[in-house]
């Protein structure tokens, strides 16, 4: 496994969960709660089957 598989890997995991972040951050009322109904499910499916992907990647990379 290179250097450049983990940083890649970590990377793409990081960038998926800033993601998240930021949406659950858009989704926050007036009082700093987060907002169920303003949550955008189907962007944090898609963000966290980023990170899987790039999970298992590093997971891979790291026991090969």
């Amino acid at each position: 496994m290179s250097d450049r598989d983990v940083l890649d890997a970590l990377s793409g995991m990081q960038a998926a969960a800033e993601d998240i972040d930021a949406i659950l951050d858009a989704a926050r009322d007036s009082r700093g709660e987060v907002d169920p109904m303003l949550v955008d499910v189907e962007r944090i499916e898609r963000h966290r089957e980023q990170y899987r992907i790039a999970l298992d990647y590093f997971l891979e990379s790291y026991r090969g």
